[in-house]
């Protein structure tokens, strides 16, 4: 059984001598530092190299023992109590982060400010398994690299957080701030619940393959098609052909600390603007398909907020460009279309699927293939990749001609022939402050079909589940 080899491998361990330091250079002769050490001649010396290959493949083993554990709880994810006092720590984390203060313990203070894996700690230790010196060594040194990405995040997304004033009420900060800090701060946000536990890469993101069938049920209904006669047609269909359906083949969830936490920045930064100057404004949520209505029920993690229009939606690439989004997430500077410079969402399988190009054959060399198809798995010809996002639409304004609001006539960009930067939200005060959070693009004049979600800073949205599906 899985514990029973644990146990092997954890037991023969402690019946082996520690190895000489001097290895075959030692040239003591003492008998008790004979029986105390072994050394290149003994039997338990190469023992102990096979024992450390087992000791690997026990812990990779129980990785995704616990893994596999919880894959079938995974799609209940965060109650909304729960979820409401994630986003409320969240938004502590932000406003009151915890700093260096230059302690000779190399950073303690951040560190004592990192949360364990959820579960993670906890379910070892329910199951017996104690972890060896040697390991708690490791651990030590993947928490100073956690120490040390907490320093990369804040050089990631300085730029994003501006200094906001004391409140006037006295005490503490005001409704939604994000506090500005020091160039030398060390940021922490705690991961999302649903995020899987184990060893992060230096990069700081990792694929994890969706196991749960009830996740993977969910994601399949992200591509319901609505209507199969939009399939494989359009203007701007790239790669035609005669089929009724989108099968989803395997999901990914990204796990990114980088990215996630710019994202927990720009989405705090609506939410105080929603607590704060925005406050008297109507609230305007977005009413999407049916189906996506609903799902944002069933998907793992925090549950989207309402009162900053935060959705569930898709984006459909190419293979080529794969990557590029699992390493940098979404940019808007390098999208373009009849509505701007921006990202461009959809909540249409249909839509989507006309940007997509298959992925015909397998290459090892391939770098996307080397991370979410090791060894030729699971890889199936002729896929085509979309991603899950989460976006912040926040007070978004519409138009059909790219030109007029809907709302009011005004424009939709501030400035006449630059579509980077949508106008400015009327009534706030002091006026032409804020500018629309982003734009959708409604039924009549230039879409006919399928309406358009654009965003216009790519850190409003994580790219949370990358999916490959097939043509059926």
């Amino acid at each position: 059984s899985r514990s029973g080899s644990l146990s092997c491998v954890r037991s023969s361990s402690m019946a082996m001598r520690p190895r000489c330091r001097y290895g075959a250079s030692c040239y003591r002769k003492n008998p008790e530092h004979l029986a105390e050490f072994c050394h290149p001649a003994d039997a338990d010396w190469k023992e102990g190299e096979a024992q450390a290959a087992s000791a690997q493949a026990g812990l990779a083993l129980l990785s995704g023992a616990l893994q596999l554990g919880n894959s079938d709880d995974e799609a209940d994810g965060c109650d909304e109590q729960a979820s409401d006092d994630y986003w409320a720590r969240v938004d502590d984390q932000l406003a009151n982060p915890q700093l260096e203060d230059g302690d000779s313990d190399g950073g303690a203070d951040v560190a004592d400010g990192l949360d364990p894996p959820s579960g993670g700690t906890q379910e070892v230790e329910q199951k017996g398994i104690k972890a060896d010196p040697e390991t708690m060594q490791v651990a030590g040194e993947l928490l100073q690299v956690a120490v040390g990405a907490a320093q990369d995040i804040w050089s990631t997304y300085k730029h994003k957080l501006k200094r906001k004033k004391p409140s006037s009420k006295g005490k503490g900060r005001g409704k939604g701030a994000v506090a500005a800090l020091p160039p030398s701060a060390g940021l922490t946000l705690t991961s999302p619940p649903h995020w899987s536990t184990g060893h992060m890469p230096p990069e700081r993101w990792r694929l994890s393959p969706v196991l749960s069938r009830r996740v993977k049920a969910t994601l399949q209904k992200f591509l319901k098609v609505y209507d199969p006669t939009h399939l494989g047609v359009g203007r701007d269909q790239v790669e035609t052909g005669k089929y009724s359906s989108l099968q989803l083949e395997s999901a990914w969830r990204l796990e990114h600390e980088h990215l996630w936490a710019l994202y927990c920045v720009e989405r705090q930064r609506i939410v105080g603007q929603r607590q704060g100057q925005l406050h008297h404004m109507p609230r305007e949520e977005t009413k999407l398909e049916k189906t996506f209505a609903q799902l944002h029920r069933e998907m793992p993690g925090p549950r989207t907020e309402a009162r900053i229009n935060e959705k569930f939606l898709l984006h459909g690439t190419k293979p080529d460009t794969v990557i590029a989004i699992l390493q940098g997430g979404l940019n808007e500077r390098y999208s373009g279309g009849l509505f701007g410079n921006a990202v461009y969402l959809a909540e249409d399988a249909e839509k989507i699927d006309q940007y997509v190009t298959s992925d015909r054959t397998y290459d090892p060399s391939n770098e996307l293939h080397k991370r979410i198809y090791k060894g030729g798995g699971h890889f199936v010809p002729k896929v085509f990749y979309c991603f899950v996002v989460r976006a912040v639409l926040g007070f978004p304004c519409k138009t059909k001609d790219s030109i007029t609001r809907l709302e009011d006539g005004g424009r939709v960009f501030g400035v006449p022939g630059n579509t980077r930067v949508l106008g400015y939200i009327p009534g706030t005060k002091p006026a032409n402050t804020i500018q629309y959070h982003s734009l959708i693009a409604e039924l009549g004049g230039k879409l006919s079909r399928h309406r358009e979600f654009m965003l216009f800073d790519g850190d409003l949205i994580y790219p949370e589940y990358l999916l490959a599906y097939r043509r059926v």
